[in-house]
């Protein structure tokens, strides 16, 4: 099986723009977060995976960057708003994982964003 190509077609699901999809993420943000704040319910959202380019089968995965993942967090701002920071998917957003990744766990980890952390794909993470 290859990489995703741009020219795939759409699936039943149709057309999911990228405005469509932070549409639908800031109304379900909406009614989630305040409830599990209220709870004290820790939300982790892990990133899109696997990678696919933008509009692939017609659908804009945008939690599949890092600058996807920092506006996500910062919707509804909650210590109960958090990520599932899978370290093997957000180092394949990268074009240098092994120098990249460390500025990125600190942007989130500084500010309260990593609820737990998956390891994965870290040979040459280690190898840095």
């Amino acid at each position: 099986m290859g990489a995703p190509t741009q020219n795939a077609p759409a699936s039943t699901a149709g057309i999911l723009s990228e405005e469509e999809n932070w549409e639908r993420i800031e109304h379900f943000l909406g009614q989630v977060v305040p409830a599990a704040t209220a709870a004290k319910v820790r939300l982790a959202c892990h990133p899109h995976d696997p990678y696919a380019p933008p509009g692939y089968r017609g659908v804009t995965r945008v939690l599949g960057t890092v600058e996807g993942l920092k506006r996500f967090v910062q919707m509804h701002e909650s210590p109960y708003h958090v990520l599932n920071f899978c370290q093997g998917t957000v180092a394949e957003m990268l074009d240098d994982p092994a120098r990249e990744i460390f500025a990125v766990i600190r942007w989130f980890g500084e500010r309260g964003k990593i609820f737990n952390v998956h390891f994965r794909n870290i040979r040459h993470l280690l190898e840095y």
